[in-house]
C-alpha cells in the first residue's frame, strides 16, 4: 500500500513537465531523480549513450536535462524497443533526437540468454540472487529470451564519441562487462554514470569497488554517489556512480 501511495506522488509531480506527462500515456515514467545530476554537469553532454534503457525511463531525463544532447538508447528486450519507439513516435520533438539500438552490451560478441524479471527493469544477463529478490519486489525470473550481445567498442568508433560524452550503464549486474566491452572508446566519454552494488544482487556481479578501481584504470575519477538505496537495517546495498575523466580534475 505504501509503495503505491509513493508512486502515486512520484507520477503526480511527473504531471508538471510536459515530455513526462505525455510519457505517462505509454505507462513509462520518467526517471527524475536523474535531472538535477545531469544539469549539473559542465560542460553539458552532447551525446549520452543510454546502455540498459528498459522503457526509456533514463532517457526521458536525459532528454529534459539536456536538451541538446544527441542519445543513444541500447536495450536487449525487443519489448522494451518497441515501447521506446511508440513513445517516441508521438514525442515529435525528442524522436529526432534519439537513435534505439536493440542489443545487450557485454565484452564478446554473439548471444546470451536474458533473465526476464516480472518487473522487466531488472532482468538480466545474470540470475538474480536471494539478496535481490528479498529486497526488491518483482524482481525474481520467471522466463528468459534469447538476445544478440556485442561490445560498445564495435557499435561506436571514436570518432563517434564527441569528448564531451557521457556513458550511462544500468544492466543490473554485468557493468563490469560493459566496460571491457567499452575498452576501444571508452577514453573518449568525459562522463560515466553506472549503477553500482555494494552487495551480490546478481550472481558474479562486480560490486562498486571492482568497478571503480576498472574505471580508475581507465582514466576517471569517481565525483559522487547518487540515489543511494539502503536496506531496513541501513546497509548500503547501491547508488548511481558518476565517474569523470581524471584529466577534467
Amino acid at each position: 500500500m505504501l509503495r503505491l501511495f509513493y508512486q502515486f506522488l512520484k507520477a503526480l509531480r511527473l504531471c508538471r513537465t510536459a515530455r513526462f506527462r505525455q510519457a505517462l500515456r505509454f505507462g513509462i515514467g520518467a526517471a527524475d531523480q536523474h535531472v538535477p545530476v545531469l544539469r549539473a554537469l559542465a560542460p553539458s553532454p552532447s551525446l549520452i549513450v543510454d546502455v540498459g534503457a528498459n522503457r526509456g525511463q533514463f532517457l526521458l531525463a536525459a532528454l529534459q536535462a539536456c536538451p541538446q544532447a544527441r542519445l543513444i538508447a541500447i536495450e536487449p528486450q525487443p519489448s522494451a524497443c518497441d515501447r521506446i519507439r511508440l513513445m517516441l513516435s508521438r514525442l515529435h520533438n525528442d524522436r529526432d533526437r534519439v537513435t534505439v539500438v536493440a542489443t545487450a552490451l557485454s565484452d564478446q560478441e554473439g548471444e546470451a540468454r536474458l533473465h526476464v524479471a516480472r518487473r522487466d527493469d531488472n532482468s538480466s544477463l545474470r540470475p538474480p540472487t536471494a539478496a535481490q529478490t528479498r529486497l526488491f519486489r518483482g524482481t525474481d525470473t520467471p522466463h528468459e529470451i534469447r538476445v544478440p550481445l556485442t561490445r560498445l567498442d564495435q557499435l561506436l568508433s571514436p570518432q563517434d564519441v564527441p569528448s564531451d560524452a557521457l556513458l550511462k550503464i544500468d544492466v543490473q549486474g554485468s557493468e563490469g562487462e560493459v566496460l571491457l566491452g567499452a575498452a576501444g572508446v571508452l577514453s573518449r566519454f568525459r562522463y560515466v554514470y553506472v549503477e553500482c552494488s555494494q552487495i551480490e544482487l546478481y550472481e558474479g556481479q562486480q560490486l562498486a569497488d571492482a568497478i571503480t578501481a576498472l574505471l580508475a584504470a581507465g582514466g576517471f575519477r569517481l565525483q559522487g554517489r547518487y540515489n543511494r538505496i539502503f536496506d531496513a537495517d541501513g546497509q548500503d546495498i547501491q547508488a548511481d556512480h558518476l565517474f569523470v575523466r581524471a584529466t577534467d580534475s
